[in-house]
């Protein structure tokens, strides 16, 4: 453990500008990831892949244990923050089995501290993120911080553009998901802090040694599919159906989300690693190189 926290030391004195860097784009990231769901949610193109599970979790639980009267935004949030752990728990089962064959390896004792490091950012990134989001909108577009009202003011501007607002609601989405993706690229190059969405990839990614678009892909199918058997265990109560919250949340959003979203996000993460302020492989000092997360 010393030993450990001496090497650290000293990478931290001979590569500080690579670590300023990685705590920058991990800022960044996170904060363009946030921007790109505001912008996403008012297009009502459907939901992505986690909002789709959230929001058909929501009606299951709303059905089964709230009455009629109860609004689905007050299970929201603690639904969602379920889903994070959910997600930083798979992570974590992933991230362990692929440090305990490592370990067999090279019997090295040292291994065990990354992944623990990574397990306590998960935790700490699923309750700091929705604070994020939160600067924009909070995720039912009742009101924002921040960009004061950024969802609802959005929603009121798109309705009024009346028939003509398809087109342009298809645009918005393209650009929302473009600055998701993107603020995901940056998030996941900073190899700091990943969270539980990211960390679930890159832990995959290790256990598997599959590339990110294909990790991406197999992670994000994994989170939809169960609110694909769920949603039609959705009760019929104040209008909703398992048919129509099936076909209002899942829609070519979703499809974008769980199929596109990937291999986009790593054609971004190997266009940003080419840039010569961001190719850490070049920057940190051969003796010190730091192990990287994603598999180019």
């Amino acid at each position: 453990m010393k030993d450990w926290i001496n090497e650290r030391l000293r990478y931290a004195k001979v590569n500080y500008e690579v670590l300023i860097i990685k705590g920058v784009l991990l800022f960044l990231g996170m904060t363009i990831m946030a921007l790109g769901i505001a912008l996403y949610i008012p297009t009502g193109l459907g939901k992505s892949q986690v909002d789709f599970a959230v929001f058909t979790f929501v009606y299951v639980a709303k059905g089964k244990f709230m009455s009629d009267g109860d609004a689905v935004a007050t299970i929201y949030s603690t639904t969602l923050m379920l889903f994070y752990v959910t997600a930083m728990i798979v992570s974590a089962i992933f991230g362990l089995i692929a440090t305990i064959r490592e370990y067999k390896k090279n019997k090295l004792k040292a291994i065990w501290i990354p992944f623990a490091t990574i397990v306590v950012t998960d935790l700490i990134i699923t309750f700091v993120f929705p604070y994020f989001v939160n600067f924009f909108a909070n995720p039912l577009g009742t009101k924002g911080l921040g960009v004061v009202g950024l969802v609802p003011k959005m929603a009121v501007w798109l309705d009024s553009l009346g028939a003509s607002s398809q087109g342009v609601r298809s645009w918005m989405f393209v650009l929302a998901f473009i600055v998701f993706c993107f603020g995901i690229a940056l998030w996941v190059k900073s190899t700091w802090a990943p969270g539980s969405y990211n960390s679930i990839c890159t832990q995959f990614m290790a256990l598997t040694k599959l590339n990110y678009s294909i990790s991406r892909i197999i992670c994000d199918l994994i989170i939809v599919a169960p609110a694909v058997v769920a949603v039609w265990f959705v009760p019929t109560t104040d209008g909703i159906t398992p048919a129509n919250s099936f076909f209002t949340n899942f829609s070519i959003a979703t499809i974008a989300f769980v199929f596109v979203a990937g291999p986009i996000i790593n054609i971004m993460i190997n266009g940003i690693g080419k840039l010569k302020f961001l190719n850490f492989d070049k920057m940190i000092k051969p003796h010190m190189q730091e192990a990287e997360t994603i598999k180019k």
